[in-house]
């Protein structure tokens, strides 16, 4: 989400984003209008990064499931 000549522009991630959380897609949107309102996000640790592969994992396993079941 970006602000261009007074309009707000979302990409597909802002999408996303909304769909998984209003919340986060409100904190985006505050974070858009006042930077200094809210802290700047937490850059991704490697936590963060061994749980993000976990679910790629799961998520590409029972996508396969799905394709075997037809």
């Amino acid at each position: 989400m970006r602000s261009h000549d007074g309009s707000i522009l979302h990409a597909a991630s802002d999408l996303n984003t909304f769909l998984g959380c209003a919340h986060a897609a409100a904190l985006n949107l505050q974070r858009l209008r006042d930077p200094s309102s809210l802290p700047e996000p937490v850059d991704a640790d490697e936590t963060m990064a061994l749980v993000q592969d976990a679910g790629h994992a799961h998520e590409a396993d029972y996508l396969e499931s799905l394709n075997k079941a037809g």
